[in-house]
C-alpha cells in the first residue's frame, strides 16, 4: 500500500475525509518519531513543494487530534503534534531528544482510576498519561 493510500485509509477509519491536504500532512507525520509544531511542519512541507497554507496545516492537525489520530504535546509552551495509534496507550517522552514512545496502558492505573470513580462518585470519560524521562539511547550517549 502506498503512503498516500495508507494515509487515506487511516483518515477514513477515524471518519475524516481523505483530502489531498490531509493525506500530505498524515504522510509526513508517519515519518516522524518526535512531535512537531504546526509551524515547523508547514515549513517542512513547503520546502518539499507541498502547496498547503499554514491555516490548512493547523486545521488538519486540529482535526487529527479531535479524531484521536494525533496527540498534542506541550513543549516549552509550544504545541507539538504526533500521530498516535488508535488503541489506548500512554506516552513515554524523552526529555533529552524528544522521542515519544507509545507505552501500553498500566493496569494499576486503571484500577486506581476505577477506585477513585467509586470513592468520589466521579465518572472519568478520558485521561491522558505522559511519563517524562530519558530514553536508553540518550542515557548511553551521556
Amino acid at each position: 500500500m502506498s503512503p498516500s493510500s495508507a494515509a487515506g485509509a487511516l483518515l477514513k477509519n477515524v471518519g475524516l475525509s481523505p483530502t489531498r491536504q490531509r493525506r500530505i500532512v498524515v504522510e509526513r507525520l508517519f515519518e516522524l518519531e518526535r512531535p512537531v509544531s504546526a509551524q515547523a511542519l508547514y515549513e517542512e512541507l513547503q520546502a518539499n513543494g507541498a502547496q498547503l497554507g499554514l491555516t490548512t496545516v493547523y486545521r488538519t492537525l486540529s482535526s487529527l487530534v479531535e479524531s484521536g489520530l494525533a496527540h498534542v504535546f506541550e513543549d516549552q509552551g509550544e504545541s507539538t503534534y504526533r500521530l498516535c495509534g488508535p488503541n489506548h496507550h500512554h506516552h513515554l517522552i524523552c526529555q533529552a531528544c524528544g522521542t515519544v514512545i507509545d507505552g501500553p496502558p498500566a493496569p494499576e492505573f486503571s484500577l486506581w482510576l476505577r477506585r477513585l470513580e467509586t470513592e468520589h462518585d466521579f465518572r472519568a470519560e478520558r485521561h491522558h498519561l505522559e511519563v517524562y524521562g530519558t530514553c536508553g539511547a540518550c542515557r548511553l550517549a551521556e
